[in-house]
């Protein structure tokens, strides 16, 4: 997805509803947790829910996202200020000597496949601390 695509694909969803549901984006009821939340049409929940994983699963490009929100004039304050606290919340990967090591989206897709969107986003937020996983 390269920025253009980016842009297209964030005005779709709204910036605003990207950052509210930004942290649900692997959630399999997110198009309803849409609906139940702003009362859009099932077309357009299935429309944003898309657009947000597109560009935080498939893509990996969230956080551009984030940053382009955060630094944006044309949304609202308080979605600003909530792009750039999940931007300040956010940290590479655990890897040896803290680098995240690169992979594909092929290596992403078939990651996340093995060890299970929802194991992943329950335990996404233990990821550096590695006694989680050692008990």
């Amino acid at each position: 997805m390269n920025d253009q695509q980016l842009m297209t694909t964030l005005h779709a969803v709204g910036m605003a509803c990207f950052v509210r549901y930004y942290e649900r984006a692997a959630d399999a009821s997110l198009p309803q947790r849409i609906r139940n939340a702003d009362g859009y049409s099932p077309v357009e929940c299935q429309t944003c829910a898309s657009g947000i994983r597109s560009i935080v699963i498939r893509h990996g490009r969230g956080e551009d996202a984030l940053k382009i929100i955060a630094n944006s004039r044309n949304v609202d304050t308080e979605a600003r200020k909530k792009a750039a606290a999940l931007l300040a919340q956010s940290r590479p990967g655990a890897s040896a000597g803290g680098t995240a090591l690169a992979m594909n989206d092929q290596q992403l897709v078939t990651t996340l496949r093995a060890v299970g969107m929802a194991c992943f986003v329950k335990y996404y937020e233990h990821a550096d601390d590695l006694r989680w996983f050692s008990e």
